[in-house]
């Protein structure tokens, strides 16, 4: 993986780790989740979530709520989440855009992303 694609996945991962705390808080700023429960359930292990933590903290969209590793989001924190939901085809100050394509039937089609990732899509799913 080259070092362009390496920041474009944490990237990603980052924001669909800050999307899980917006949805498992429902975007509220005085209810906390448990760090590492809150990345296994997206597949990241402790290294990986610590650091995703330390980026979103050190940005100010994600806090310590208590000793240990109880977090919370913050209000900036649910204004990018949701700046992002609403404008998926625009930037925010965190990351780049992002959009959903739903890819159904027997297709061998290259698709390209807002990132200019390409994804070979060569598979039969109905």
């Amino acid at each position: 993986m080259n070092d362009v694609a390496k920041i474009n996945d944490i990237k990603k991962k980052r924001f669909q780790y800050l999307k899980k705390v917006w949805d498992k808080t429902d975007g509220d700023k005085y209810v906390s989740v448990d760090m590492f429960e809150t990345g296994k359930e997206l597949g990241f292990d402790i290294e990986l979530t610590q650091k995703i933590y330390q980026y979103l903290n050190g940005e100010g969209l994600l806090e310590a709520t208590a000793i240990g590793s109880s977090i919370g989001i913050t209000h900036c924190g649910v204004k990018e989440v949701e700046q992002a939901l609403e404008h998926p085809d625009e930037p925010t100050e965190h990351f780049l855009p992002f959009n959903i394509i739903n890819v159904i039937g027997n297709n061998n089609t290259i698709l390209s992303n807002s990132n200019n990732n390409e994804i070979n899509s060569d598979s039969d799913n109905g």
